[in-house]
């Protein structure tokens, strides 16, 4: 929403809201499971323009509608790029600068509270293996485990991925 624009907080405009912050840290948590640092270099030019566009989008009237476009175009780009270790702890540090000028993005143990990291990681080990060994009932039972608990697992081909929903 443009800051000269009266606002209209809609159920959809609150579902987006949660939808971006959920996509955020989604976007953290694949970020701190890169590897490999090729890609820094590259990654830091992608910042930078990211950057200068949400400073630009606020700058301009406080544009929120065009730094949340940025910051989503910016993720997108990054998670097709894969940016190697180094290069994700850049892009963190910037959703971290669009974090400290927006102030919408909860703290981890907000949306963690009651959930170890540990615990699912184990999980999703046991439903691997499972996978693997073809009990493919064990494995959706551990799959739908995780999803009662809110943990939503998602396959890929560099492994399985998970969040809080």
């Amino acid at each position: 929403m443009h800051h000269g624009k009266q606002g209209n907080l809609s159920d959809d405009a609150v579902r987006a809201a949660q939808e971006t912050i959920e996509r955020v840290q989604n976007f953290e948590r694949r970020m701190n499971g890169q590897t490999g640092d090729a890609k820094l270099e590259e990654t830091k030019a992608r910042v930078a323009s990211f950057l200068e566009a949400f400073d630009k989008a606020l700058d301009d009237n406080l544009n929120v509608s065009a730094a949340l476009g940025a910051l989503h175009d910016f993720m997108t780009d990054i998670n097709r790029f894969e940016p190697g270790n180094e290069g994700a702890k850049a892009a963190i540090e910037a959703i971290g600068h669009a974090d400290e000028a927006l102030g919408i993005i909860p703290p981890a143990e907000d949306t963690m509270a009651g959930v170890d990291p540990a615990e699912i990681e184990a999980l999703i080990e046991q439903r691997k293996i499972a996978r693997k060994e073809r009990r493919f009932a064990d494995a959706d039972a551990i799959r739908n485990e995780l999803k009662e608990r809110g943990v939503l697992l998602e396959d890929g081909p560099q492994g399985t991925t998970w969040r809080i929903v």
